[in-house]
């Protein structure tokens, strides 16, 4: 299954996988997760064709991520705003971290929701 895959990174980290429906299929938080935590739950959720940070500046673990996968790297224009967040991502995620990731997934696809279609 092909997904599009927000990811929060930090001390306590978070991934959410939407489908290419726009139907969030997964999330997960983990206390630090490092980059083979990501790589492993990514790989058994599917195959990614976008990585999506809520922040305008990606940091290394994300842009390494959408290396391995050979993803698209979505970053915003502009850092997204908890407001934003709360509105994008509604009441789908258990903690604030999921909430970021599932807003940076669903803004990735707001923004290739053409293309996604066309394919």
């Amino acid at each position: 299954m092909y997904i599009i895959v927000g990811v929060d990174t930090g001390k306590t980290s978070a991934i959410a996988c939407v489908d290419l429906s726009r139907r969030l299929v997964f999330t997960s938080t983990r206390r630090f997760g490092g980059i083979e935590w990501f790589v492993e739950t990514i790989r058994n959720r599917g195959s990614p064709v976008i990585m999506a940070s809520d922040k305008h500046k990606a940091n290394g673990s994300i842009i390494k991520l959408a290396s391995i996968f050979d993803a698209v790297l979505y970053v915003p224009r502009e850092d997204i705003s908890v407001g934003k967040k709360k509105e994008v991502a509604g009441n789908l995620g258990r903690s604030v971290h999921e909430r970021d990731a599932v807003s940076a997934a669903m803004s990735a696809y707001n923004k290739y929701a053409n293309k996604v279609n066309q394919a």
